[in-house]
């Protein structure tokens, strides 16, 4: 579920999020395809990369999610493990690049 924040109004309608789910850092870029992301790292991997957490905010423009990464610079909750912002699908390795790929291509019947 998804809420505005004031300050959003002045910002091109960015929406943050009131629900707390972790998602990997993949499930959420599925979940806003083509939006920035700013989320709240819960998980990180061997080399400290960011792998799951809770999405503080989205929006089509970066800019558009700035006054909530702003106001978590102004008012960092505590024991914050860290935080990430990007925008599209993630991929560390090969492998996952080509699960992907034949993911895609099943989701549009064709063969792999």
């Amino acid at each position: 579920m998804t809420t505005r924040r004031p300050e959003a109004d002045q910002h091109d309608d960015a929406q943050t999020e009131v629900d707390p789910h972790i998602l990997t850092v993949n499930e959420a870029a599925e979940a806003y395809p083509g939006e920035w992301i700013f989320m709240k790292v819960m998980k990180v991997g061997e080399r400290n990369e960011p792998l799951a957490g809770i999405v503080l905010a989205h929006h089509r423009t970066q800019a558009g999610i700035n006054p909530v990464v702003m106001d978590v610079i102004r008012n960092p909750p505590m024991h914050a493990p860290g935080f990430y912002t990007y925008n599209g699908l993630r991929f560390t390795n090969r492998a996952d690049v080509e699960d992907y790929l034949a993911r895609k291509q099943a989701a549009r019947g064709e063969r792999a």
